[in-house]
């Protein structure tokens, strides 16, 4: 299981927002990844569709990433 959290979400230079599709469908496609991937990933995605824009805020991104959890009795 994921859990993805990430403040804002930033614009293009035709004043675009980058989006909650765009996002959800960056996380999916990235979900089998670590943690540290995966944030990786988001900043890169955003990097690219900001261009050359300014950055004017910050962006916070949380990922927490749980195993399956496995539980033994006797």
């Amino acid at each position: 299981m994921n859990i993805v959290l990430m403040t804002e979400l930033t614009r293009d230079p035709n004043k675009n927002f980058y989006g909650k599709e765009r996002f959800n469908a960056l996380i999916r496609k990235n979900c089998h990844k670590t943690a540290e991937e995966i944030v990786e990933a988001c900043f890169k995605s955003v990097k690219e569709f900001r261009g050359d824009l300014p950055v004017h805020d910050d962006i916070t991104l949380v990922v927490i990433k749980t195993g399956k959890a496995s539980y033994k009795t006797n």
